[in-house]
């Protein structure tokens, strides 16, 4: 068997992301296949000086405890999609990480008074709060909570909720 090393393994991660679809998912299952047999190899890559390296080490599940004081902002991202130090990641200054972190469901309650409208967006996506973001200073929130109030009566059968603020023409994702 070839030993991968970091930049290997990196390019072979970008020649995957150009391939088809359909055998994209194939290539990834066997390099994570490969760095699976390697585990203690691949745990050195949360050392590595090029953050991308360290990323994937975070999407491979390795050195997360280390990997959630990372100075990289993409590299605490992945650590938040794999569900690892969210406790801590609530409280990052990035406002990306915040998000991550939302979108995972973890600290609402806290999150809903972000001083970020985008992380107050991302809370309303999570269905949460509704009813207090749909007073929220900001826009893109209202109309963010406002969208979801509607969708949750569409999905339930209830009446169309009725407000009492004008309707933004702006567009909410």
């Amino acid at each position: 068997m070839t030993i991968i090393d970091g930049d290997t393994l990196k390019e072979a991660y970008k020649n995957a992301a150009n391939i088809d679809d359909r055998e994209k998912e194939t290539a990834y299952k066997m390099i994570d296949q490969q760095i699976e047999e390697q585990k203690e190899k691949f745990d050195m890559l949360v050392y590595d000086p090029d953050w991308t390296v360290r990323r994937v080490a975070a999407r491979l599940n390795c050195g997360l405890d280390i990997l959630v004081n990372d100075p990289s902002q993409p590299v605490r991202m992945e650590v938040a999609k794999q569900g690892y130090g969210l406790d801590q990641l609530v409280n990052d200054p990035e406002i990306s990480v915040r998000v991550v972190v939302a979108r995972q469901g973890y600290g609402l309650d806290q999150l809903i008074n972000d001083p970020v409208a985008t992380v107050r967006m991302e809370v309303a996506m999570q269905n949460y709060g509704l009813m207090k973001l749909i007073h929220d200073p900001s826009t893109v929130v209202r109309d963010c909570a406002e969208k979801q109030l509607r969708k949750r009566a569409a999905e339930q059968n209830l009446p169309e909720p009725k407000f009492s603020r004008p309707k933004t023409k702006g567009k909410v994702r």
